[in-house]
């Protein structure tokens, strides 16, 4: 009997199970949302004001790849919870400046925490070996994607890129 689908390569099976863990990601993270939780995009971006300091929304957007209007939405909404400062800067008023508050900076680290925990479970019986591995391979994608983000130019419908183009 032959089979419907033909055998996944490498690729394959790489978006598949990429796109797997998102979607059981999400699913544990809808099902365990309250009010104290934080969104992915919060916790990005509260990530990146943790690690960078006081950032402008511009700088944000840039780091997380949004428009800057989508950007500026999140920051009011992490504003309006108490979890940012927005201030005016001191060289140039029409731009504002990012930072945490206390509570952003605890509610960042009890979500990281949260999910430290969470991936430690996860990831128990791995050898520290195989974690620092899956920790680089994962380094490496994230790149790939930035760097096809930022170095390439969008295809046009219908054209292909050669090589050498």
């Amino acid at each position: 009997m032959e089979e419907p689908f033909p055998p996944m390569d490498a690729i394959d099976l790489i978006q598949q199970q990429i796109s797997i863990l998102i979607r059981r990601s999400e699913s544990e993270r809808t099902a365990k949302q309250n009010t104290d939780r934080l969104d992915r995009s919060a916790y990005l971006m509260l990530g990146f004001l943790v690690n960078e300091g006081t950032l402008t929304v511009g700088q944000l957007a840039e780091f997380l790849q949004l428009d800057i209007s989508t950007a500026s939405r999140q920051v009011r909404a992490l504003e309006d919870k108490g979890l940012v400062a927005r201030t005016p800067d001191p060289r140039d008023g029409r731009i504002s400046r990012v930072s945490l508050t206390e509570e952003g900076q605890q509610r960042f680290l009890a979500a990281k925490s949260s999910r430290l925990r969470r991936y430690r479970q996860l990831l128990s019986d791995w050898s520290e070996p195989d974690l620092a591995q899956f920790g680089a391979y994962l380094v490496r994608l994230n790149q790939a994607y930035y760097e096809a983000i930022h170095n390439s130019s969008p295809e046009q419908p219908g054209e292909r890129k050669e090589a050498g183009r």
